[in-house]
Order: C-alpha cells, then structure tokens, then sequence
C-alpha cells in the first residue's frame, strides 16, 4: 500500500473516531496500522478507539506499547495515562504523567496539559500540598469549592474502580454507596453500583438504580444498555428490547444492547418475527459486548 493510501485510512479512522462512530474508525485505523506500523498518529487513536469501545486488554495493551516505541514523544503518555485513571490506578497514572514533563519542552502546549493533569491526580490522591506547590510553581489557579467538590466524588469513582478491577466487589459498592448517600443524583455512581449488582446476579437492585440514573440522564445509552440487560435478565423482553433499541439508536457502537437483542429474539415467542441473531452476536462482539 502507498504511503497516501494508509495515510487516508488513518484520516478516515480519526475523523470516524472523533466523530463516535468507533466500529468504522477501528476499521479503518486497523487497516492503516497493518501497512504501516510505526506510525505514531495511527497507534494513538486506535488504543483511544479501544476504550471507546470497551475492549480494556486491547487498550491497555496498545497504550503501553506506544509508550515504549515512543518514549520520547510526550503524546504517548496519553492515552496511557487516561486508561490507568479509569480503572482507578492514580498512582500508576502519577508515574506515566511524570514521564511525560520528562520529555516535554516546558513551553509546549502538552507540557501545560501533563501540569494540570498531574494536578488533578495529585488532589484525587488526596495529596493537597503537593497539588498546591504544584499549582504555585506554575502559577496554575487553585481549585474552587466546586470543583473540589466535583474531584472529591471523581475520587471515589476512581477508587471503586481500582476495587472492582482487583476483584474486591463488596469494598468497591461501600465506595459507591457512600458517593450516593452524599451525592443521590449522581448518575454515574448509580450506573456503577448498578453494574457491579448485575455481576453479582442482584438485578432488582440494579434496576432500581439504573431507573433512578436514567431519570437524571434520560439520553446516557450506557444507563438504557444496562437497563435492557436487566430487564432481559428479569424476564421482561418487550422493556429489554425497548431499551437494547434505545441505546443502538443513541449510540450505535456499543456492544451490550446488540447481545440484549441477541438473546431477546432467540427466546421471542413472537410469530413472524426474523432477525440475524448471529449477526447481532458479531456486532456486539466487535463493539467489545458479550457475545
């Protein structure tokens, strides 16, 4: 392939990636990458496209590639820096930010983005007179009550997903139970008890919560995808179809409501009805669903 062959491959996966439709854009990307795997732009986006679309291995996997064929460009920190803190690894996010000031001109654009990045880590680790230094050394404006406020609860997000990650499930819904006892319309701690309920088979709960998210968020298609996988899990398809429909036509590149759809029409009573189901089952396994 010529090199302005997978140069357009790689321009048709960003502008597909930026644009949230990331089942085209991994397409495209990988395509790009295969003829030509050193490039830097192409590997950036499509670890980036990874997490999009759920696929964690595949993210991290790239992330931290890209950081070792690449070490002395302070982009390639990243995307690594990012999939460390969303599975609730602040200090290992800490470590990657400080190698990017490493290798960053200190009057660049991405430098002043790893300051205020490394910021914010530091205050989510709690670790306020580091952060206010910080914010001294480089005449950065402290955080108001607000938006410590808003990093107090960000924290606990984090945390009760470095919980969960490492498999302690019940440590991880006290973290969340206390987020909402403080914060009861905060609907990104009720979409994760709400998950972690589901894995542990409490999909009552779970529905009960994700009811309450979906009010606050009525277009948040995460909270309609687990709502439709509760409602199938308790036996209501027509809801669980309802909202598997829902969810596709917010956001077409998740995998959850496709393998919702999946199980709803091979279980269908309904006479007349015709759907692919192992069609269904390949879009929600490109999108990083269940299959």
């Amino acid at each position: 392939m010529s090199r302005s062959l997978w140069l357009v491959y790689m321009i048709l996966g960003i502008m597909n990636k930026l644009r949230g439709r990331y089942v085209k854009a991994l397409h495209f990307l990988q395509i790009s990458e295969r003829n030509n795997p050193d490039g830097f732009w192409t590997r950036y986006y499509l670890a980036e496209t990874y997490y999009k679309l759920g696929r964690e291995d595949e993210a991290l996997r790239d992330s931290k590639s890209l950081t070792s064929d690449f070490p002395e460009n302070p982009n390639a920190y990243v995307p690594l820096t990012a999939a460390l803190q969303i599975i609730g690894q602040n200090e290992e996010a800490l470590e990657v930010v400080n190698m990017m000031l490493e290798v960053s001109k200190p009057d660049s654009k991405i430098f002043k983005k790893a300051v205020q990045g490394k910021l914010e880590i530091l205050v989510l680790l709690g670790r306020l007179d580091d952060a206010k230094r910080l914010a001294e050394d480089h005449k950065i404006k402290w955080f108001d009550e607000k938006d410590l406020s808003r990093l107090s609860v960000k924290s606990k997000l984090y945390e009760s997903a470095r919980l969960y990650h490492d498999g302690n499930q019940e440590e991880a819904k006290l973290v969340l139970a206390q987020v909402i006892k403080a914060d009861p319309s905060n609907p990104d701690a009720l979409s994760s008890l709400a998950s972690i309920l589901m894995d542990l088979g409490h999909y009552d709960e779970a529905n009960e919560l994700l009811l309450r998210a979906h009010g606050l968020q009525p277009s948040n298609f995460v909270v309609m995808s687990l709502l439709a996988k509760t409602y199938y899990e308790l036996g209501d398809y027509r809801l669980a179809e309802k909202y598997a429909k829902k969810a596709v036509s917010h956001h077409p590149d998740i995998g959850v409501p496709y393998s919702v759809l999946a199980d709803v029409y091979e279980k269908s009573k309904r006479p007349g009805i015709k759907m692919n189901v192992a069609q269904l089952r390949r879009e929600a396994a490109m999108r990083g669903g269940p299959k």
